[in-house]
């Protein structure tokens, strides 16, 4: 994925630890948390080609269990989870 780990500049998900489950709301794909590519200075979606923030457009897992609870416990990577 080529993406780097660390802590968001705005820390919505404190809470959480990295290597948590996140998802982008853009692209419908999990990743942990901590991870991301950085781009002109935003961080954004470890996915290449997502153009999904890590702080505005991330939900914790379990949201988007809340609402597939079809869905497994711990997502697959690079597996689109759709709304």
């Amino acid at each position: 994925m080529g993406s780097k780990t660390g802590i968001a500049a705005v820390d919505l998900f404190k809470d959480r630890k990295p290597g948590d489950w996140l998802y982008c709301t853009h692209c419908q794909r999990a990743y942990k948390a901590g991870e991301y590519r950085e781009f002109q200075g935003f961080q954004l979606c470890p996915y290449a080609g997502c153009s999904g923030d890590t702080v505005l457009n991330a939900w914790a897992w379990e949201r988007v269990r809340g609402i597939h609870p079809e869905y497994p416990e711990e997502p697959e990577r690079d597996v689109v989870y759709p709304l």
